[in-house]
């Protein structure tokens, strides 16, 4: 049991960081083109 929640919270820290990673691309990438 302990082994599962240890492993839906590395899931979740990998799909954030993920979900972060993509958000400041997004950002960075429209920074980008409207100058």
């Amino acid at each position: 049991m302990k082994s599962l929640v240890l492993a839906i919270g590395v899931y979740n820290a990998l799909l954030w960081r993920q979900m972060i990673s993509v958000g400041l691309g997004a950002v960075a990438w429209k920074l980008g083109n409207s100058g």
